[in-house]
């Protein structure tokens, strides 16, 4: 899964840790499993990198529309078909005619918002549900639902609505991920100790057992049946 992620965000391997960072302090924070974010992931990241949308955003995203779905597979297959028909293509890969000038028009008109560039340049998935985030409240329900079902598709307005609705979710996710540098070392490092610690209480029992109750026979048969169990 890693590697396919790594590939999918054209990363190299020496992020992997950081990748790895990411995902555990979103999962430490946020309610969405580490395999849930990896394989939402292992899922999306060839297609939402081609937009120009981050690894940290894709977390984001994934998260949000998790927060209320719990359900990676349907939230990732949403935001793939999502990310598609912004472009103008279907679940196939081939043009939908007429849809991205429609598209264009409709958030424009409806949303002021301009899902290209100045440049003609298509903008990052990201960058354009962001902006449909901030205005989403101020749309009439008709309005919405038609802007909605026109850029993820009947079947998949579901996931829109999800992730728009849990933006703080979103937001939360892409600053967790950002700011996540070692956080799976510290963890480690605490899990590590923990079994260190425990194991020297076992050791230390074990020599206050032998001292006080038991012949030294029985002590070192004791302990080499604790050995083969472990």
């Amino acid at each position: 899964e890693l590697i396919a992620v790594m590939k999918g965000f054209d990363l190299a391997v020496g992020d992997s840790l950081a990748i790895v960072d990411m995902i555990n302090n979103v999962s430490n924070n946020l309610p969405v499993s580490f395999g849930a974010i990896s394989e939402g992931l292992t899922r999306v990241s060839g297609t939402l990198s081609q937009s120009g949308t981050s690894i940290q955003e894709t977390i984001g995203l994934l998260t949000g529309g998790f927060a209320s779905l719990r359900n990676i597979e349907k939230v990732s297959s949403g935001l793939i078909i999502l990310n598609q028909r912004l472009r103008g293509i279907s679940e196939t890969g081939d043009e939908i005619e007429g849809l991205a000038p429609k598209l264009q028009s409709a958030f424009k008109e409806i949303a002021g918002i301009d899902i290209a560039d100045a440049n003609g340049e298509l903008r990052s998935t990201y960058d354009i549900v962001a902006d449909l985030a901030k205005v989403s409240d101020t749309l009439g329900s008709k309005e919405r639902q038609y802007l909605f079902e026109l850029a993820a598709g009947n079947r998949q307005v579901s996931v829109l609505n999800a992730v728009v609705n849990s933006w703080d979710s979103v937001s939360l996710a892409i600053d967790k991920a950002t700011n996540s540098t070692g956080s799976a070392m510290r963890e480690n490092e605490k899990f590590l100790d923990s079994i260190q610690g425990k194991t020297n209480h076992l050791a230390s029992s074990f020599q206050m057992l032998a001292s006080n109750t038991i012949e030294s026979g029985a002590i070192k048969r004791l302990i080499d049946f604790a050995t083969a169990l472990v």
